[in-house]
């Protein structure tokens, strides 16, 4: 999907309506999409940038996080992380994000919303 989004530009044609005031709502792989990189779940060495997303936002995102999946669990998330760190410039926070909860980002101001507890690691 990341590809194809690249190829259609899709990142300058996004900010060009985010700056324009429209409002983009991604779900699962499409909020991933807008990220610096998406592949905290299943990276590894071998897969080199196919992590890259569009970097429209400055923070990663796990979405549809469950109490007790140990497979997207917080700590999962870290360690994982924390393997990529040692291979890329992994710099961002990462929303751990249920499903029922959304980030939403006005210009600067990122707020965690939805009901639950919000974690960002």
């Amino acid at each position: 999907m990341c590809d194809w989004a690249r190829i259609a530009k899709l990142d300058t044609y996004l900010k060009e309506l985010l700056d324009k005031g429209v409002v983009f709502v991604g779900e699962s792989a499409g909020s991933n999409l807008v990220t610096p990189s998406f592949g905290l779940g299943w990276w590894t060495p071998e897969w080199k940038e196919s992590h890259a997303g569009l970097a429209i936002v400055d923070f990663c995102l796990a979405v549809h996080q469950k109490e007790g999946d140990e497979r997207s669990s917080e700590h999962k998330i870290i360690e994982n992380r924390e393997k990529i760190r040692k291979f890329i410039d992994f710099p961002w926070k990462v929303y751990l994000v249920k499903d029922g909860q959304a980030i939403k980002v006005d210009g600067d101001n990122v707020e965690h919303i939805g009901p639950g507890i919000k974690k960002v690691v």
